[in-house]
């Protein structure tokens, strides 16, 4: 560590030129589909990105009949993407081996880095840094469905220290990431386990359960939410939930109590077709973006619909593609199973337990996972901070 350190301290002591991204990027070719007749290809859409690990994790095969509009981009090992569209959702990912010359969405801004200039992994870390997210949400436009241009990517002004120097960061920092990606790993194939285990509970105790409909038993407790802007929001001790859960704290509370979240629109389902759900208890405000739920019916336990959902696919009530949404009507049709009540509370003492281990952030792999990801947060942004070098 003392190496950089010495890089740093003597470089910071001077300044570093800064530069917009612009002028350290090449030009990104675009596919043309009239020629590629027969050819098949991987498109990396924005839901091929995993957020938490900032990879690419899965692709669709797509042909020139197949190729939706927004498949356009060829893109070359190297090659950084940023998501542009909801761009806060930081959606970025370094372009590997297994996706060169395939096709990314024009939802990304393809960044290409001049070799001579900066180095690919060195752009990756800083356009995860906070200052980089704070001019995303300063020139992002949109209320509804905001959006950033590529062009306003392109001028964010960066520091572009000498190449050693770069190295040197990139070999620290990819230290963090590729201690994480080992434990996200690890806490994937638990989760896994986890949830055959939670399916296969869950069917032994719904054979002799009644079936019912989940307005039936579940009610949407909503009528409080409004809208809160991020400029509105004063910070303070109560959690601000969204569809994906806290988002923030803010100094007011609409719900006080505990209740089930369910995503509304936006962030619908996961990846295997189970809607996206929070537990939220204690006083809290929800956004309209997730349905607030809680027991109508003695018969159920609410801690066991929340287990019991993450086993549906919902995917056949959701509506929409480019902005997917589970309406309350949708919703209230999903079925869902009471068993006895004996039975649910066993389903929850035993699946409560695997649930602290998997998804816990006080303990287990979580916890060391967020304390890691801290570390990399921390010498990220002190690492790739330098002064601006006087002209």
């Amino acid at each position: 560590m003392r190496r950089i350190t010495d890089f740093i301290t003597d470089f910071r002591s001077i300044g570093v030129a800064y530069s917009p991204i612009s002028s350290l990027v090449k030009r990104v070719d675009s596919i043309r589909w009239e020629n590629e007749i027969g050819k098949e290809y991987q498109y990396i859409d924005l839901s091929s990105v995993d957020r938490r690990l900032r990879k690419i994790s899965a692709t669709e095969s797509i042909n020139a009949v197949t190729a939706p509009s927004r498949a356009r981009q060829v893109v070359l090992q190297g090659d950084v993407l940023f998501g542009t569209t909801r761009p806060m959702l930081k959606r970025s990912a370094l372009v590997s081996g297994a996706h060169n010359r395939q096709i990314a969405s024009t939802g990304f801004a393809v960044l290409r880095p001049k070799t001579e200039k900066i180095l690919p992994n060195f752009l990756f870390h800083i356009i995860g840094t906070a200052d980089f997210y704070d001019y995303v949400e300063a020139n992002q436009r949109g209320a509804s469905y905001p959006a950033i241009t590529d062009s306003a990517v392109k001028s964010y002004l960066m520091p572009v220290p000498p190449l050693e120097v770069q190295r040197e960061i990139v070999r620290i920092l990819d230290q963090f990431t590729e201690l994480e990606a080992e434990l996200e790993a690890e806490l994937e194939a638990r989760q896994k386990q986890y949830a055959h285990y939670r399916k296969q509970l869950i069917n032994e105790v719904s054979i002799e359960g009644e079936w019912v409909k989940l307005g039936d038993v579940l009610e949407n407790f909503d009528r409080l939410r409004r809208p809160v802007t991020r400029a509105a929001r004063k910070h303070g001790p109560y959690p601000y939930y969204g569809a994906n859960g806290i988002q923030d704290y803010v100094d007011q509370y609409l719900f006080d109590g505990t209740f089930l979240l369910m995503g509304e629109d936006g962030s619908v389902s996961q990846e295997d077709g189970s809607p996206v759900l929070s537990w939220a208890s204690g006083k809290f405000w929800v956004n309209n973006h997730a349905h607030v739920l809680h027991a109508r019916d003695e018969r159920i336990l609410l801690r066991f619909a929340y287990h019991f959902l993450q086993t549906v696919d919902i995917t056949r009530y959701v509506t929409g593609s480019a902005q997917p949404k589970l309406n309350q009507k949708n919703m209230n049709a999903i079925p869902i199973v009471i068993p006895r009540l004996e039975a649910q509370e066993y389903v929850v003492r035993v699946l409560d337990k695997f649930d602290v281990l998997t998804t816990g952030l006080s303990s287990g792999l979580p916890a060391e996972i967020l304390a890691r990801r801290r570390q990399y947060e921390f010498y990220r942004d002190r690492l790739l901070t330098f002064k601006e070098l006087a002209s």
